[in-house]
C-alpha cells in the first residue's frame, strides 16, 4: 500500500461520496481523508460508515459562514495538509466529482516523482453523456469526454510530497515552488493551457455528476462530447466490491440508528387503550370456578401481530426464460442480460428467482456462483423486484437498457436455499406495510441479512417509504 493520503473536500457530496471512496481505496492509499464542511445530506454518515470498510477518516470542519468559497478551500486544504504531514510522505486532495486515474499503478506513479516536490496532474473533462445512460455506477454512465486541448484540461492538481507543504498561499499548488514540480510522466512541470499531457496519470473530472443543473452558459461549455474514452472502466473489478461493502456498512448503520430510537417509537405506537365496560374483569369468582385474567406483557403483545411474526410461506424458486427461450443470466460486470442454452449458457450461470406464495409479485434474483446481481441503474443496493403478474407462470418487469420491458416465463427449479429467506410480514393498512409495522418486523427479526431487509421494504406503502426514507436516509439504497 503506498505512503500516501487522497483527501477529499465535501459539501453535501453523499450522492457521489461512496463511489468516490471505492475508487480511491481501490487505487491503493494507506489513508483517505472526508475533510467535510458541515454537510447536511448523508455525507458524514457515508464517510463514517466507510471507516469500516476501510482507512476512512471523516474531519468534520466549523467554518465561518463569511468565508468565500476560495477562502473555504484554503481552510480545508490547510486542515488535510495538517492532518496529512504526520504520517504521510504524499498528499492529493480532490472533490468528489475528481478522480485520480493512474495509467498504471499507484507506487508507479509516485516513483515517478523520486526527486520533486510533488507531482502535476492534468484534468480529464468528461461531458454529458451523448443519451440518457444507466449504469450500475457513475464510471458506467459516463462515456464520452474533450480533447487534451480543451482549455479546462490545462488545470492540474498537485500530488504533493508533504514534507514539502510549508504555508497554503493558494488551494491549487499549496504553497509548493513550481521549479521542482514534475508532470506525471516524470518531465519537467511546465504549465500550459493549451493541450493537457495525461501520460502517467490524468484526473478524471465528472462536471456533469458534481453539477448536472449548471447554467446553461456552463453546460455549453461542458457538453464536451469529443472522444468516447471508456477506459476507466477497467478498474470496475475492484471497485464494485468496495462499493457494494461501503453501501452495505452505509444500510448497517443507518438500521443501527433507527433501531437505537426504536424502543421508545414502539412503547408509544403500542401504548394501552382504554377498555370498555363490558370488558372482562380481571378476576371472577363462581359456585363452580375461578378465573384470574392474565394480560399479556407489551413484547407479548407485539408479537401477536402479524408484523412481528409473519406466518411462515412456502418459499418457490425458478429460472426465468423470455418469449425467445433466452434465460436470464449475467453479463461478466454483473449486470443482467439473457442468453440461450445453444449460445452456451452453462446451467449454473442462470439466474434464480425467489418468492414466496404470500407475496408472489416480489422477486429477488440470484446467481448460482454467489455474484452479485446489479440491477437496472444501480440505485438498489439489493436485487429485489416489484413484478407485475401477467398470469401465474408468467412475469413481466424492466430488466435495463439493452434487454428493456420483458415477459419471462417461471421455468421451476427444485433449489433449497441456505438460509432460507425470512417470511415477509402482512401490511397493516390497505396501501402496504407502515412504517411502525416496518419497524416491529426489524426489531423481532435480529438475525436479518441485507436482503430480507430490501425484500421487506418493497412491501412498504408510498407513505410508509418516504417516512423510512426521512427517518433513516442511509437506507436509500433499498427503496
Amino acid at each position: 500500500m503506498a505512503n500516501a493520503i487522497c483527501a477529499v473536500l465535501t459539501r453535501n457530496a453523499a450522492p457521489l461520496l461512496g463511489e468516490w471512496l471505492a475508487w480511491h481505496l481501490s487505487l491503493g492509499f494507506e489513508r483517505i481523508l472526508v475533510v467535510d464542511a458541515g454537510s447536511t445530506d448523508g455525507t458524514q454518515a457515508i464517510a463514517r460508515a466507510a471507516g469500516k470498510v476501510g482507512p476512512v477518516e471523516l474531519l468534520d470542519c466549523v467554518l465561518p459562514d463569511t468565508l468565500s468559497s476560495t477562502e473555504r478551500r484554503e481552510a480545508l486544504t490547510a486542515e488535510a495538509i495538517r492532518l496529512a504531514r504526520q504520517d504521510q510522505d504524499w498528499l492529493l486532495i480532490l472533490d468528489a466529482d475528481e478522480f485520480l486515474d493512474p495509467s498504471s499503478t499507484l507506487d508507479d506513479l509516485l516513483n515517478t516523482g523520486r526527486t520533486a516536490d510533488g507531482i502535476a496532474i492534468n484534468w480529464c473533462v468528461y461531458g454529458q453523456p451523448v443519451q440518457s445512460v444507466t449504469g450500475s455506477c457513475l464510471i458506467s454512465r459516463f462515456h464520452y469526454r474533450s480533447t487534451p486541448a480543451f482549455s479546462d484540461n490545462g488545470f492540474v492538481r498537485i500530488l504533493a510530497r508533504t514534507s514539502a507543504l510549508e504555508t497554503v498561499s493558494d488551494a491549487v499548488f499549496s504553497g509548493l515552488p513550481m521549479d521542482n514540480l514534475v508532470h506525471a510522466d516524470g518531465q519537467d512541470f511546465t504549465h500550459s493551457s493549451t493541450s493537457a499531457r495525461w501520460n502517467g496519470a490524468r484526473i478524471l473530472h465528472y462536471v456533469w455528476a458534481g453539477d448536472p443543473h449548471m447554467p446553461s452558459h456552463l453546460a455549453a461549455h461542458y457538453l464536451c462530447q469529443d472522444q468516447e474514452d471508456r477506459s476507466p472502466e477497467r478498474r470496475l473489478d475492484g471497485v464494485l466490491p468496495i462499493r457494494d461493502a461501503l453501501t452495505g456498512a452505509v444500510t448497517q448503520q443507518g438500521l443501527e440508528t433507527l433501531l437505537a430510537v426504536l424502543g421508545e417509537s414502539l412503547r408509544t405506537m403500542l401504548a394501552p387503550t382504554p377498555e370498555s365496560a363490558a370488558t372482562i374483569p380481571d378476576e371472577g369468582h363462581h359456585a363452580s370456578f375461578s378465573f384470574h385474567r392474565v394480560r399479556p406483557s407489551e413484547r407479548e403483545r407485539i408479537l401477536l401481530t402479524p408484523q412481528a411474526a409473519p406466518l411462515p410461506s412456502r418459499t418457490r424458486t425458478c429460472f426465468l426464460q423470455d418469449m425467445s427461450g433466452r434465460f436470464l443470466t449475467l453479463t461478466e460486470s454483473g449486470t443482467l442480460t439473457t442468453r440461450s442454452d445453444e449460445e452456451g449458457l452453462e446451467p449454473d450461470k442462470k439466474l434464480i428467482a425467489v418468492y414466496q406464495d404470500s407475496h408472489p409479485d416480489i422477486l429477488t434474483l440470484l446467481s448460482l456462483d454467489g455474484r452479485p446481481v446489479r440491477y437496472a441503474t444501480g440505485a438498489l443496493q439489493q436485487p429485489v423486484l416489484r413484478i407485475q403478474m401477467a398470469s401465474d407462470d408468467t412475469v413481466h418487469f424492466f430488466v435495463n437498457d439493452a434487454v428493456g420491458d420483458q415477459a419471462f416465463k417461471k421455468i421451476p427449479a427444485k433449489l433449497e436455499l441456505s438460509p432460507a429467506p425470512l417470511s415477509l410480514p402482512s401490511s397493516d393498512t390497505p396501501e402496504g406495510l407502515s412504517l411502525p409495522g416496518f419497524c416491529t418486523w426489524l426489531f423481532f427479526h435480529p438475525n436479518r441479512s441485507l436482503l430480507d431487509v430490501a425484500r421487506v421494504a418493497t412491501t412498504l406503502s408510498e407513505e410508509g417509504r418516504a417516512e423510512l426514507g426521512q427517518a433513516a436516509p442511509e437506507i436509500g439504497t433499498l427503496l
